[in-house]
């Protein structure tokens, strides 16, 4: 018996939906945990370049105690 194409149009829009769901649901969930500053970028780049910043002086005076 053949199916009629309204029954194959909403079958498809609804795995159209599920699909959509099981996409944007997740999305919405995570959304609260992410880093309070995630849009300010320059932020986490100036934390990373402090943090480089001091490893390097951080060898250069483990260099000088080491040295003498």
């Amino acid at each position: 018996m053949p199916r009629s194409r309204g029954t194959f149009v909403f079958v498809l829009l609804a795995c159209l939906v599920i699909s959509l769901v099981c996409v944007v649901y997740p999305i919405y969930v995570i959304r609260p945990f992410r880093a309070p500053f995630a849009d300010d970028t320059s932020t986490s780049r100036d934390i990373a370049f402090t943090k480089i910043r001091a490893s390097v002086e951080g060898t250069k005076l483990a260099a000088e105690k080491l040295s003498r």
